[in-house]
């Protein structure tokens, strides 16, 4: 298994040289700066990372589909490049309109402690969306326990799946299971944790406005400048309006 999972990220790495005309591993800071993460980062275009991916790869090809998310998930845990990582995300997210089996979840909810970047973290919300869409009551309560955790990917992860991309989704949870993962986490001091929240209320907006905008009304003193600017993005210009002016008048920022 190790021998595999090696030749895979091998494979991986190779491709990816290929497609960014590189000889070597040469980290691009500013692309590393921009995701604001630890691992190394290549700087090769979404573009071609994503067609590299829609390829395959030989050596997982023939597997199951349980059996490849094990290795990707090997790959994904140990890797420190994050056009790698990027590579097994991109697998799931290929797959996931497919509907993934929620018996790969306590699989896949692991990658979560993982992550270090937004680009990651958004990348697993997009997958975990999906699934929360299809399986309410299995998700809910590890979401629960992410909002939670010590661990502020995990905490953002409890938020942002909730509506990402909602125009995309037909089932949600209700907006009083999901507003209070939201509120939890209105004073985390962790402004990726904060941007989360900002994304949250956006999209809860396009499902349950008049609520929101309620919500975002009372609370208007506790949301934090990091959350403010995407939480009112989809609100009705009279609504905005009125929120800057309560914001103006109540605001200790």
């Amino acid at each position: 298994m190790i021998t595999a999972i090696k030749q895979l990220e091998e494979s991986m790495l190779q491709q990816l040289l290929i497609a960014g005309n590189m000889d070597e591993v040469i980290n691009n800071t500013r692309w590393q700066k921009y995701i604001n993460t630890s691992l190394t980062t290549l700087g090769i275009a979404t573009a071609s990372q994503r067609q590299i991916a829609k390829m395959g790869y030989n050596q997982i090809r023939d597997l199951s589909i349980e059996s490849k998310i094990d290795i990707l998930g090997k790959v994904f845990k140990e890797s420190n490049i994050f056009e790698i990582k990027n590579q097994c995300l991109y697998f799931l997210d290929q797959h996931k309109q497919k509907k993934l089996e929620i018996s790969l979840w306590p699989q896949l909810k692991e990658w979560v402690k993982f992550v270090d970047n937004w680009a990651h973290s958004d990348g697993l919300s997009s997958v975990f969306s999906m699934m929360l869409q299809h399986h309410l009551a299995i998700l809910y309560p590890q979401l629960v326990a992410w909002n939670k955790s010590k661990n502020l990917w995990e905490r953002r992860q409890s938020v942002v799946c909730l509506f990402y991309y909602s125009r995309t989704r037909k089932t949600f949870l209700s907006f009083e299971e999901s507003i209070v993962l939201i509120k939890n986490l209105l004073h985390d001091k962790e402004y990726y944790v904060q941007k989360g929240i900002g994304w949250a209320l956006r999209e809860a907006s396009n499902v349950y406005y008049d609520d929101t905008l309620d919500f975002i009304m009372q609370h208007i003193k506790e949301i934090k400048p990091a959350a403010y600017s995407a939480a009112i993005e989809k609100l009705l210009p009279q609504h905005k309006t009125q929120v800057k002016l309560m914001r103006k008048k109540k605001s200790t920022f």
